[in-house]
């Protein structure tokens, strides 16, 4: 995984797609919860607790940090609140049962921190489930968890490629899968008469080249639309972009040659400033379409940090839920607000509020609320559906006749057979530098 990666996934932390909301459940099952599939209790599970995993990203680690301009607090102070208010405040989980955490913090520069961290939890520390963020492109880390050691993982950034590697309802998400959006989008952006006369090149990376041939071309061709070079770009862990910018280089000039005048870029590090900037600067009237929503809004908010003007990012599209301070403002996210606030006799500051300390960077406490909150509470309702006998049976049998299921700012989502990426719901929309104190998405119409 290439430092570019790296900085992009650093400037989503998790998602910025809605998160799931606390303490709900949606509609009762038709069948899971009115008899256990099974009677026994799971991997890490006793009659009074749960071993539940925490991965999170080292955003101080030296590569790292010196790439980003934001912090993100203590994020096992963080996680550790929510999980303390559910085992003292509202009841545990699957019938009382305390949530016992165990934390692994790591840098994903390339497969073998994932997969260490993925030994560490399941083999060492045998834990029931994983949650947070476990960033792994290629679906290694993923595949771990869920197939190799037959764990549950719920976490961010999931492909079609890697879930359908999986066992079904192991590998769950709060967001919505990218080639569902992908389809979704390019659909409401043709509908809105935005891609009328475009010819479209491609360019993806690595971990999303298989969505060129089974999403991006096919949804562009059913849409009547040309379609030009699509690029790869080659990235690697030392952090070295030289050679992909040698690459994206080549590849504008094809570009060129073919009159492409729409482009659509797939994957956190495709859509990084590095090469955005390269693009705009050869072909500035182009229009860009991303499905890396989280790592373009990071770079765009970095570029108006900068100066940049025009910035790069300037309308580019991008299918999404409710903007930062949207989220913020919600009920939901409120409550996860107030516990953390009473925990850490802090005051969390909002999106639109936020600006840079004294050592340069923001300090995005929320994005950490907002995101341990959620994954804890999203847990939590899956489990207290599966109730005393938690195990993988009865926990996949729950998943599958699930239903609906709240998440923050989506006014629809469920979970089910097939279905494990739960939101249902966002919004077309475009990058607007103007939006705030740093850039936000704006729904386009």
């Amino acid at each position: 995984m290439g430092l570019a990666c790296i900085v992009a996934l650093a400037a989503c932390g998790s998602s910025i797609k809605p998160a799931a909301s606390p303490g709900t459940t949606g509609a009762t099952s038709p069948a899971a919860g009115t008899a256990p599939q099974s009677t026994t209790l799971g991997q890490g599970v006793t009659d009074t607790s749960v071993k539940l995993g925490v991965v999170l990203i080292d955003y101080n680690n030296s590569v790292i940090s010196a790439n980003i301009d934001f912090t993100r607090g203590d994020q096992q102070k963080i996680f550790q609140a929510f999980i303390d208010d559910v085992n003292n405040n509202n009841g545990g989980v699957a019938g009382g049962k305390k949530l016992v955490p165990v934390y692994d913090l790591y840098a994903p520069l390339g497969t073998d921190p994932p997969l260490q961290a993925c030994t560490k939890l399941t083999e060492d520390a045998k834990v029931f489930a994983t949650i947070g963020v476990l960033y792994e492109p290629t679906g290694a880390g993923q595949v771990c968890f869920t197939k190799q050691h037959k764990t549950i993982l719920i976490t961010h950034e999931l492909s079609e490629d890697i879930m359908k590697r999986v066992p079904g309802g192991l590998l769950l998400t709060t967001d919505t899968l990218a080639e569902r959006s992908t389809r979704d989008m390019l659909e409401a952006a043709n509908t809105k008469g935005l891609l009328t006369g475009k010819k479209f090149g491609i360019l993806a990376e690595t971990g999303t080249k298989s969505r060129i041939a089974s999403v991006i071309q096919p949804e562009l061709k059913k849409l009547g639309l040309s379609v030009g070079t699509a690029g790869v770009l080659q990235t690697d862990a030392s952090g070295d972009t030289t050679a992909a910018q040698s690459q994206l280089d080549s590849v504008i000039e094809r570009w060129k040659g073919e009159n492409v005048n729409a482009l659509f870029i797939s994957g956190l590090t495709a859509v990084s400033k590095v090469f955005v900037q390269k693009i705009r600067k050869a072909m500035p009237d182009t229009l860009l379409i991303t499905d890396a929503d989280s790592s373009a809004k990071g770079a765009g908010q970095d570029a108006v940090n900068a100066g940049l003007n025009p910035n790069p990012y300037k309308g580019m599209l991008a299918y999404v839920g409710l903007t930062d301070q949207q989220q913020f403002e919600t009920p939901s996210l409120q409550e996860c607000v107030k516990i953390w606030e009473k925990a850490s006799g802090t005051k969390v500051i909002a999106p639109k509020d936020l600006t840079k300390g004294r050592n340069g960077k923001r300090d995005e406490i929320w994005i950490t609320v907002r995101d341990a909150c959620s994954d804890v509470k999203f847990f939590k309702a899956i489990a207290d559906r599966v109730g005393k006998y938690l195990d993988n049976t009865n926990w996949i049998d729950a998943v599958n006749h699930f239903g609906s299921i709240t998440i923050v700012g989506t006014p629809k989502a469920s979970l089910g057979t097939g279905k494990y990426d739960a939101s249902d719901s966002a919004n077309l929309v475009e990058f607007d530098p103007t939006a705030g104190t740093t850039g936000d998405w704006k729904v386009v119409g």
